[in-house]
């Protein structure tokens, strides 16, 4: 991101309206975290912290309906 980094909009949104404050947010990086990475992310409390390489495409959608509060995703059924 040319401007702010993905933890800089974390921050910036929940320190905004009551709606940023609760909103969920699922962060999805390839960064996998250090110490200092997970201080800063603890601290805004994201729903999910997830590494890309980790995870299944379906298990992504997975966890975003979840904070959704959508239906669950059968992947055998598509």
């Amino acid at each position: 991101m040319p401007k702010m980094n993905g933890m800089d909009v974390l921050a910036a949104i929940r320190a905004g309206s009551s709606w940023g404050k609760n909103v969920p947010i699922v962060i999805l990086t390839n960064v996998s975290p250090n110490e200092k990475i997970m201080g800063e992310v603890v601290k805004d409390e994201p729903s999910y912290y997830l590494i890309k390489s980790d995870w299944k495409l379906y298990e992504i959608v997975e966890k975003f309906k979840t904070v959704s509060g959508s239906r669950r995703l059968d992947p055998a059924n598509g």
